[in-house]
C-alpha cells in the first residue's frame, strides 16, 4: 500500500531575498569542482551510444527508478531519452548494477552518475537536448540549503546551456516560483510557473504526491540554442 506524503514544510513563506545575488554570481563566474572519475567514465559511454543513434536526445535528470524515462521513451520513439540519477537503490529496480552503472535498451538509456558532473560534461561535450525533464527535484526547503538548489547551485549556467524544452515540476510552489525566476534573470525570456494537474502519473514521485493531494506546478520554457550563457561557458 503505498504511503501518504507530507507536505513541503519550510520556515522559507516567499522567494529567497538572496536568490538574485546568487544566480547572479553564478553565471558570471567559472565552477572549477573536479568531474569524478566515475562519472567521466559513465558519460563517455553515454556519449558514444548518443554518437551511434543519432537522434534527437531527451534528458531525464534525477530519474529515480527510470519509470518515467521508459514512460518518455514510449511517448518519443525517435529520440534517444537518457535517464540520470546518483541513487543506486532506486536504479537496481531498473536493473542497473554497481559495476556497470548504466543499461541501454531500445531508445533509452539509464545511468548512475551525479548531476552536477553529467551537465558539465554534456556542456563541454556541446549538447543541445530536444527536450530536458527535472521532475520532483529534492527541494532543500531550509533556507540555508538555497544554493543546493537547482537554480541556485553553480552548475545552473549549465543545466541552460544544454537549451531544449527544458521543463520542471515539483510540490513546492516557492521552488517553482524562484526557478522561473532564475531562469527570468539568466535569459531574460519570461516564465511563469503555474499549477500542474497531470492526466496520468509520469514517476512513482508525481503519483504519490497527487494521491496525497499535493498541489502540483510546473515551469516550462524553450531554451535557444544561441543562448548567451552557453556562449559564456565555451568561451
Amino acid at each position: 500500500m503505498q504511503t501518504t506524503s507530507r507536505t513541503v514544510s519550510s520556515s522559507q513563506i516567499c522567494k529567497h531575498k538572496n536568490l538574485s545575488s546568487i544566480v547572479r554570481r553564478h553565471l558570471t563566474t567559472q565552477y572549477q569542482q573536479p568531474i569524478r572519475d566515475f562519472n567521466l567514465q559513465i558519460f563517455k559511454q553515454i556519449e558514444s551510444i548518443k554518437n551511434s543513434h543519432h537522434s534527437p536526445i531527451i534528458l531525464d535528470s534525477g530519474c529515480g527508478t527510470g519509470e518515467s524515462t521508459r514512460i518518455i521513451a514510449r511517448e518519443y520513439p525517435l529520440c534517444l531519452v537518457v535517464g540520470i540519477d546518483k541513487s543506486q537503490h532506486r536504479l537496481r529496480r531498473s536493473g542497473v548494477n554497481n559495476n556497470s552503472g548504466i543499461i541501454h535498451a531500445d531508445n533509452y538509456i539509464l545511468a548512475r552518475t551525479d548531476i552536477v558532473d553529467f551537465w558539465r560534461l554534456a556542456s563541454k561535450a556541446g549538447w543541445q537536448l530536444h527536450k530536458h525533464l527535472i521532475l520532483y527535484p529534492n527541494p532543500w526547503p531550509k533556507p540555508t540549503h538555497l544554493v543546493r538548489r537547482w537554480h541556485a547551485h553553480p552548475v545552473f549556467p549549465f543545466l541552460l546551456s544544454l537549451g531544449g524544452h527544458l521543463e520542471l515540476r515539483t510540490n513546492w510552489k516557492i521552488y517553482a516560483q524562484e526557478f522561473s525566476t532564475a531562469i527570468s534573470k539568466a535569459t531574460d525570456q519570461t516564465i511563469i510557473s503555474e499549477p500542474y494537474s497531470p492526466q496520468s502519473t509520469i514517476s512513482p514521485f508525481e503519483k504519490k504526491y497527487l494521491d496525497s493531494g499535493h498541489d502540483l506546478y510546473r515551469c516550462k520554457i524553450n531554451l535557444s540554442v544561441q543562448s548567451p550563457i552557453r556562449k559564456n561557458l565555451t568561451n
